[in-house]
């Protein structure tokens, strides 16, 4: 027997159930409509790109299907696809897009409403057994499986993201993985991670975090930089001046330590920092933490002498006299590029070009300097042209490697071949030069 009832206001339940959906589906009809209306509407090479997007998506799709039903390993583009409901989806229609190619490529026959079968079936044949097969890590934590995670394969953000999670649902597991991680026994993920998010996470993660998280993270990626070798003859000058404060400061202790970590001696595990007096100083800890509360509890002032920093260089070198091959090849300048001019007063030269004389008159040869600016700030130490340097901006501790021996962006970021005279402009060049980029196009 079935059962009427009525609503509070006196409509009857199923009409109100029924016209429910209908409004439902006028709603789906309507957005769907109007995503078509954009997606038809972009420029040419907005409607270019989106499609090439879309194929790319489809067709990766597919291939980890076929390599699923062989149990080989498959990518993680199930993973990145915009879910149905999120805004990415709503803004761009990727999902809808995908699922209708995907849909007209596997049925020949049209649905009534063909986009709500393709959604449906992309997401139940495609989508649901990929990230189930992939073992993603976020849908084994939604399914409380956390018995199924496998910790050398989670990635690095999400590892730092949940680790509050992992240590409250499966502490027993994940501290036996975080021993052996620091133990250098068993792998952990690094690749995602910049030196600084490591050394310095933001304010509420580094509540949660487990000390060894950060150890074995960070000896994961001094022992992946080691690997390449690149920066055995390197040496960092990181500046931790009054006008660093904030993130820079941050990024210039932790890019600081890499280098010094990966450095050989005489250069290992030293530092010099910016000020009137400059300190030439042996970083000590026998962890992560007590090595960046050493670097920052470093003697610095409120100014920036540049030439003072060289000056201890060439000091330190002629009192080991060092030969050449002992000597750095690249200096890695940490700072706001706010430098002091030496002396005071108009300058006919740059400051590049006073340390060039200095290092010849010392008898070795100029190293190449990498002026790394950690601040939008104005003051460039030397000129477009000027042989054997290179401006740069940005965190990724990879990014290093391309300014050694003239090292190109390559797969692992393997150096290639040698350009010793490079200029901020070869530096330039090399960065939007590559293949990878060959496909863009600027439109005016």
């Amino acid at each position: 027997m079935m059962i009427r009832c009525k609503h509070a206001y006196g409509i009857n339940y199923q009409d109100w159930q029924s016209n429910k959906v209908e409004a439902s589906q006028r709603k789906f009809d309507h957005d769907a409509f109007y995503k078509k209306v954009r997606t038809a509407t972009l420029p040419g090479p907005a409607k270019e790109l989106h499609q090439a997007v879309v194929k790319l998506f489809v067709d990766s799709l597919v291939q980890d299907k076929r390599q699923s039903n062989k149990f080989k390993p498959i990518s993680l583009f199930s993973k990145w696809l915009p879910s149905q409901d999120s805004y990415l989806n709503r803004t761009t229609s990727l999902f809808d897009d995908v699922a209708t190619q995907i849909y007209h490529m596997d049925h020949d026959t049209v649905q009534r409403r063909p986009l709500l079968h393709a959604r449906n079936y992309l997401r139940k044949a495609y989508i649901s057994p990929l990230r189930k097969y992939a073992k993603i890590v976020e849908r084994l934590m939604s399914e409380k499986k956390w018995q199924e995670i496998t910790y050398p394969k989670v990635p690095s953000v999400c590892m730092t993201r949940n680790a509050t999670n992992f240590k409250k649902h499966d502490e027993g597991r994940y501290l036996a993985y975080l021993k052996g991680a620091a133990a250098g026994e068993t792998k952990i993920n690094v690749s995602a991670l910049k030196p600084h998010e490591i050394c310095f996470p933001s304010h509420k993660q580094a509540k949660a975090l487990p000390p060894d998280l950060a150890n074995a993270q960070w000896e994961a990626y001094v022992a992946k930089m080691q690997k390449s070798g690149v920066l055995n003859n390197a040496v960092a000058i990181s500046d931790v001046s009054g006008s660093m404060r904030g993130e820079p400061m941050n990024v210039s202790i932790s890019l600081g330590l890499l280098v010094a970590s990966l450095a050989q001696p005489p250069w290992k595990d030293h530092l010099i920092t910016f000020s009137a007096d400059p300190q030439y100083h042996l970083i000590q800890g026998s962890n992560l933490a007590q090595k960046l509360r050493n670097i920052a509890r470093m003697n610095w002032g409120y100014n920036t002498n540049f030439d003072g920093v060289f000056n201890l260089i060439l000091t330190t070198a002629t009192h080991y006299s060092l030969k050449e091959e002992d000597m750095p090849k690249t200096l890695f300048v940490f700072s706001d590029m706010q430098f002091d001019e030496a002396n005071g007063g108009y300058m006919p030269t740059t400051a590049f070009e006073r340390i060039k004389k200095k290092y010849a008159d010392a008898g070795y040869e100029m190293p190449q300097i990498v002026f790394w600016n950690l601040r939008d700030s104005s003051g460039v130490p030397v000129t477009i042209t000027d042989e054997g340097t290179a401006l740069i901006g940005g965190f990724s501790g990879n990014l290093l490697k391309i300014f050694l021996e003239g090292a190109d962006f390559e797969k692992d970021w393997e150096m290639v071949k040698h350009t010793p005279k490079m200029t901020p402009v070869d530096t330039m060049r090399k960065a939007i030069d590559h293949e990878r980029f060959n496909v863009l196009r600027v439109v005016d």
